[in-house]
């Protein structure tokens, strides 16, 4: 069956969660609109490498899922958008405490880049294998229906990484 585009949804608040014994992070969005399915493919976004002083991977993750509604338009999909961390993030070798409040137990002295594919796993791993249980929980009613990734920059490196350590749709 094929539904029109859906015209409006939600965003959740910031969910954190564990999987794996790693910290998940990211936003959720649900399509609400009356002419889109309950049983939906989801996409997993990965940002790109952070930069700027101000911006922190929740930031970074909420900035990419603002593309992916209104420049990629994916509002009939399920969307999760990661929040994971990475070296050299300016506001983190700033303030490291901010670095552990946001993803506890993180090193930053030795995080570097390509370590941070264990919190990109738990988060595509989490959506696989729980992000049902979390709808069901929420009162939210869709399923998961194909999984599929999607980065930019660094994300980009992770998703392909990720999908072929991990089977996917896409």
């Amino acid at each position: 069956v094929t539904y029109p585009p859906a015209t409006t949804g939600t965003v959740t608040p910031l969910i954190q969660v564990q999987h794996n014994g790693y910290p998940v992070r990211g936003y959720l969005y649900y399509p609400t609109s009356a002419n889109v399915g309950d049983n939906l493919d989801v996409v997993v976004l990965y940002h790109g490498t952070i930069e700027a002083s101000g911006v922190t991977p929740l930031d970074a993750a909420s900035t990419f899922m603002q593309i992916a509604l209104n420049q990629v338009n994916l509002r009939d999909k399920l969307i999760f958008s990661v929040a994971y961390p990475q070296d050299v993030i300016p506001d983190y070798i700033a303030n490291p405490s901010l670095a552990t409040q946001q993803f506890p137990g993180i090193n930053l002295p030795t995080l570097y880049f390509g370590d941070n594919i264990v919190y990109a796993e738990a988060a595509l791993l989490w959506v696989k294998n729980e992000l049902g249980t979390y709808l069901s929980n929420n009162n939210i009613s869709k399923t998961v229906d194909k999984v599929y990734t999607f980065g930019h920059s660094q994300g980009a490196y992770l998703t392909h990484r990720l999908n072929t350590m991990h089977a996917v749709d896409g």
